[in-house]
């Protein structure tokens, strides 16, 4: 692949969590987006202005969800996890519709993305924030591999002030993540974009949050 970095990083490490989740994964996302699922991908896509034959960073690609919408576009997916990837490629062999998808599955940290700079036409992330140990450093790597001018979107459950959201929240996340998240309020993810024209916007009675900026 030529926009590879020739240096290599160490062998991402993955918690055994998603060993067991990644066959159920799809499922319960659509439980637990009350009925928004299809409308929070496509709205994730649209805030990352993803056009025609644009090279596409799914970062944190976990079973493809994201990806298998963009039917115009080469993507590159990377996930931390063998079993996510393995769950996503596993369901694009089996879909009739993915046959001639454009897709490439890198085992890789988010942390330290194994690409040169200024590569993808954009980049984005579904509900791997959380999951990420310095959400900063990640974020700095997407707007690195992103071309100038190009946008990044992210997209995740966010930390709450309200009672009733952080109800919500909290069901969320006992029952989705077993504890394992570290939630950012969505404020915070919009200060460590390093890019321009920043926007947020609030999804599910600002539960789910998404983040996005121009390189």
């Amino acid at each position: 692949m030529p926009f590879r970095d020739n240096i290599m990083n160490k062998k991402p490490r993955s918690h055994d969590l998603f060993r067991y989740f990644a066959p159920i994964y799809d499922t319960v996302a659509r439980i637990a987006s009350f009925g928004n699922y299809d409308k929070l991908r496509r709205a994730l896509i649209e805030s990352a202005d993803i056009s025609d034959g644009d090279l596409v960073l799914d970062t944190g690609i976990g079973t493809g969800y994201i990806s298998e919408l963009l039917t115009n576009q080469r993507v590159v997916g990377i996930d931390i996890s063998p079993h996510m990837i393995a769950q996503a490629k596993g369901k694009m062999a089996d879909d009739e519709g993915n046959k001639n998808r454009q897709i490439d599955f890198i085992l890789a940290d988010a942390h330290s993305l194994p690409f040169k700079p200024d590569i993808f036409d954009a980049v984005v992330s579904s509900f791997a924030i959380h999951e990420i140990s310095d959400p900063q450093q990640a974020l700095s790597e997407m707007y690195r591999v992103v071309k100038t001018g190009r946008r990044v979107a992210v997209m995740d459950a966010v930390l709450q002030k309200k009672l009733p959201q952080k109800i919500m929240l909290l069901i969320y996340h006992a029952f989705i993540e077993l504890f394992t998240a570290r939630y950012s309020y969505v404020e915070d993810i919009a200060k460590a974009c390093p890019g321009e024209d920043v926007k947020v916007v609030g999804k599910i009675w600002g539960v789910v949050g998404i983040v996005s900026g121009r390189k």
